[in-house]
């Protein structure tokens, strides 16, 4: 065991919590581990807050026999969790619930915008409150607190008595946040009925004492993600790629966008970036339908005449439509499994070129982009080749998991260890590969194009069918 100081950042997601140890002294990473929920901890419209936090004390426990003495926290994107007096989760409403959807409408995008720098989207908790409100009245009467996960996990820490917090930047991705005068937005949260109820907002730099270390809260996996890959650094993406998949830039001023979100970020910047609502969970349907195991860097890479638009549930960024669906197009009698498996695979390329075109197209000439920083579980060869190509930009895979340094760096600036957050790339990240756009991989526009032709078509479609839906009405 070292006698250094060792910090570990540890990301909680929504298939499982992975964690890394570095060694202060050096920097060095010294272990990393990944585990997995039990079966049925995350559903579509539900998860199992307590079980992620016994398994996240599990891990914190292990992490204080190692003799860690920091640790910095990422959690997944907004779930809703409403508390009882006794500090007890009576909800965990996942952030790409489509619940309460219906009632998004009843928000002004612009004055939402506005407001909270986003237009109306399913990550806002003011839809799924009224969902409660309506559909399940003992939830909303017995509710004291509102949080979301990284403020509950906290919670499950310290165990105190007093008012909850929760990390302003996580705070803004709620839709209850006025990002002017950083607090809650009076006009929404007493239309809701929750002024009383709700966390004081705190820093994710903000640390509580467990056992023999100190735990910060940290803040939503995007942020801390783009914190361990780019820093603050603005002529660089950042991609991860894990169950869903986020991208983004950091910028000196917010965006107007209705296709992307803004969210605060670090030494007073913003970050602009998009996340769709699923990612690897693609490739999970695809092995669970086609019944095998799907190597994504062995799929052969040549487009094929079929076109699979991945949106299992509806879509998140930068289409922000819940009713879209997934479709294979072009299958013919001579089609067989492995040229769907292959337009499937392409697919998930394709949903990072088109999140990085919207993100290229928001920037308005602010920034001169020059390469991409991909991290997580699905960053493939493959994949990152189609990326590079189509975007002419250099696609570089880390070696190490950008959620969990950037939760280590977030530790190491609450306690002191670092005095800000550094700008361009820590000497503490590692690019595994670096690939270069490939011309011979441009038959790929073809495809790409009449990926997003098929997407707008359908678009469209929808569009008609709910106006006519509108006039019967």
């Amino acid at each position: 065991m070292s006698k250094n100081k060792l910090i570990a950042g540890v990301d909680v997601g929504s298939s499982s919590i992975k964690w890394a140890v570095y060694d202060l002294e050096d920097m060095e990473l010294l272990r990393a581990g990944n585990v997995r929920y039990p079966k049925g901890t995350f559903e579509k419209d539900n998860v199992n807050v307590d079980v992620v936090a016994d398994t996240y004390l599990h891990i914190l426990n292990i992490l204080d026999k190692m003799e860690v003495s920091y640790v910095g926290m990422s959690t997944m994107a907004p779930i809703l969790i409403c508390m009882n007096s006794e500090k007890i989760a009576l909800t965990g409403i996942p952030y790409n619930s489509l619940l309460g959807a219906e009632f998004l409408s009843d928000l002004d995008a612009d004055a939402s915008r506005d407001t909270t720098l986003n237009v109306p989207n399913v990550q806002f908790f003011y839809q799924k409150i009224k969902w409660i409100k309506k559909n399940a009245t003992n939830i909303f009467t017995a509710t004291r607190w509102l949080v979301d996960l990284n403020g509950f996990l906290l919670e499950k820490l310290e165990n105190t008595k007093n008012r909850p917090v929760q990390d302003i930047n996580t705070a803004l991705e709620w839709g209850l946040l006025n990002y002017k005068t950083m607090t809650w937005e009076p006009s929404i949260v007493m239309e809701l009925g929750i002024e009383n109820r709700l966390p004081e907002l705190v820093q994710p730099e903000y640390s509580c004492k467990y056992r023999n270390m100190v735990v910060s809260i940290g803040t939503v996996d995007t942020i801390v993600s783009a914190l361990g890959s780019i820093g603050t650094d603005s002529n660089k993406f950042f991609i991860t790629n894990g169950s869903t998949l986020c991208a983004g830039y950091v910028s000196r001023t917010p965006v107007k966008s209705n296709t992307l979100y803004n969210d605060l970020y670090f030494q007073g910047k913003y970050l602009i970036n998009g996340c769709n609502s699923q990612y690897s969970t693609i490739l999970d349907w695809a092995e669970s339908n086609f019944k095998r195991s799907i190597d994504v860097n062995r799929i052969d890479m040549n487009p094929r005449a079929i076109t699979f638009l991945p949106y299992l549930e509806g879509e998140r960024c930068p289409i922000f439509n819940t009713e879209i669906r997934a479709g294979f197009y072009g299958i013919d009698k001579w089609s067989t499994n492995d040229d769907m498996i292959a337009a499937i695979v392409h697919s998930m390329a394709y949903l990072s070129v088109d999140m990085i075109e919207n993100l290229m197209m928001s920037n308005e000439g602010e920034h001169h982009f020059n390469g991409i920083i991909a991290g997580g579980g699905m960053s493939k060869v493959n994949i990152g080749s189609i990326v590079a190509t189509l975007t002419n930009l250099r696609y570089e895979i880390t070696g190490i998991e950008p959620t969990t340094l950037g939760a280590c760096l977030i530790s190491m600036k609450g306690n002191g260890i670092i005095d800000n957050y550094s700008t361009g790339k820590y000497h503490l990240l590692k690019i595994e590969q670096k690939i270069k756009p490939d011309t011979s991989i441009l038959t790929h526009k073809i495809s790409y194009d009449r990926f997003k032709k098929f997407r707008d078509s359908t678009l469209r479609t929808l569009s008609d069918l709910n106006n006519s839906a509108d006039i019967l009405h």
